[in-house]
């Protein structure tokens, strides 16, 4: 399979497009490194502040959570909790999890990504509209020829549509944008690969959020990701080569991991969360676990920020740490395609400089 692809990424179209590489920096004096201890019976209480009616909804997330609750009160760290929990529990619980994060309470940050990456293509001279829906129809095909053959179609099969490139573009933009010439039939091939692997359609913002070492803060597709990351992970490191590449793959593996594992086994709410700048794509990076009573401190301090998936819970501590909050949506202008909404609380009558961020 991989001989395709690499066969792909050769392909040159009749057009170039030029972007310049800077890879993230932090955009602020936050100290990245800090870090909350939360101990086991506080995770022990948050699995206990998980209401009788979820359980009622989904039996087994009791029974796992009450085995979870019997390791942590054995003293057992919770980092080797994570691997004493077989394999199904841990897939039983990220399809459960799944459900309650898609759900109608989750905000669907897959539409800021959507209308940030538009502005993205069109600044750049694309109809993003017909562009995207064509990378979207082409990874289909490919994918479907994949299941039907067990391989994948030569050029001449299925070729590109050139009639929505514009003027000056072959390279897929948001990937030129961070040092990668990738071609629509490429990408397209890569997209469906990973759709294979995952069973679920991989988006095209998780692939570069892997690529710029982001956290994989995608609803679609971070439990199914989580379940199938060691082969999503080879695949792309194929494709894209290079140490740096590799590491920056592994960083956002290794990430959102950790986020998913914190998430689906202790029922986790909040994160701190650090402003930075992916290769010029805005975004934010996740820190340690908090409990509530954390998040409202730290909100409370300001310019700190953090994290939630769920609106519901960064609006409630945005709250507590004053007197109200405001909503903002994510800033996506230009090219800042991975920023976040989120809340500023309000402290002695004035929005502070604090984000309460959520969203997958």
């Amino acid at each position: 399979m991989s001989k395709n692809f690499k066969r792909l990424l050769s392909i040159t179209l009749v057009f170039s497009l030029v972007f310049t590489f800077a890879f993230s920096t932090f955009v602020n004096a936050e100290d990245s490194s800090s870090s909350f201890s939360v101990s086991n019976q506080e995770l022990i209480n948050n699995l206990n502040n998980i209401s009788s009616d979820l359980y009622g909804q989904y039996p087994e997330l009791k029974t796992i959570d009450d085995k979870t609750k019997s390791l942590l009160e054995k003293g057992l760290d919770p980092k080797d909790v994570i691997s004493e929990t077989s394999k199904y529990d841990l897939k039983k619980l990220t399809s459960i999890y799944k459900q309650i994060d898609q759900s109608s309470e989750v905000d669907n940050s897959s539409n800021n990504f959507e209308d940030s990456i538009n502005n993205l293509l069109e600044s750049k001279g694309y109809n993003a509209k017909e562009y995207i829906q064509q990378i979207d129809d082409k990874a289909k095909e490919y994918a479907e020829y994949y299941k039907k053959y067990n391989k994948f179609p030569k050029d001449d099969i299925i070729k590109p549509d050139r009639s929505v490139a514009m003027t000056a573009v072959s390279y897929d933009p948001a990937l030129a944008a961070i040092g990668y010439s990738v071609t629509s039939a490429a990408l397209a091939e890569q997209l469906a690969t990973l759709t294979t692997i995952c069973a679920t359609a991989f988006p095209y913002i998780a692939l570069i959020a892997l690529l710029i070492g982001a956290t994989v803060l995608v609803s679609s597709i971070i439990y199914d990701y989580y379940d199938h990351y060691s082969e999503v992970n080879d695949n792309v490191i194929g494709w894209y080569t290079g140490k740096e590449t590799k590491t920056r793959i592994l960083k956002s593996s290794a990430d959102t991991q950790t986020l998913v594992s914190y998430r689906v086994l202790y029922n986790i709410k909040y994160w701190q969360a650090f402003l930075v700048d992916f290769a010029g794509l805005g975004g934010i990076a996740i820190g340690s676990i908090l409990t509530e009573s954390q998040a409202i401190a730290r909100l409370q301090a300001d310019y700190m920020n953090t994290y939630a998936v769920l609106e519901s819970d960064a609006v409630a501590v945005a709250y507590k740490a004053g007197v109200g909050a405001i909503k903002h949506s994510a800033h996506n202008e230009g090219t800042k395609i991975l920023n976040k909404p989120h809340y500023h609380p309000i402290i002695n009558g004035t929005q502070t400089h604090s984000h309460s961020f959520f969203g997958l």
